[in-house]
């Protein structure tokens, strides 16, 4: 997921943004383009560059999306216990 923020300044709709409510919260991109305050057209944009940067449709990566989050937690909860140590 890293990948998606690839050092990107973007105003509006930033890939790991889209994703995380595309994919982990199973929004539809009509509602993440309220959410982010941008047109459909953006998240379908977005959509697609999250399609090529991971390989795989979103539709396959909302069947993980639990684990994915899962994942990411743990990946955050490591990161934040190293710094404490």
């Amino acid at each position: 997921m890293r990948s998606l923020d690839n050092g990107q300044n973007v105003r509006k709709a930033p890939p790991a943004r889209v994703f995380s409510l595309l994919v982990l919260d199973g929004q539809t991109q009509i509602e993440v383009a309220r959410i982010c305050g941008c047109a459909r057209s953006l998240i379908t944009l977005r959509a697609a560059e999250i399609e090529r940067t991971m390989g795989v449709p979103i539709e396959t990566l909302r069947r993980y999306g639990s684990r994915l989050g899962e994942m990411a937690a743990s990946t955050s909860d490591m990161t934040n216990q190293g710094e404490d140590g």
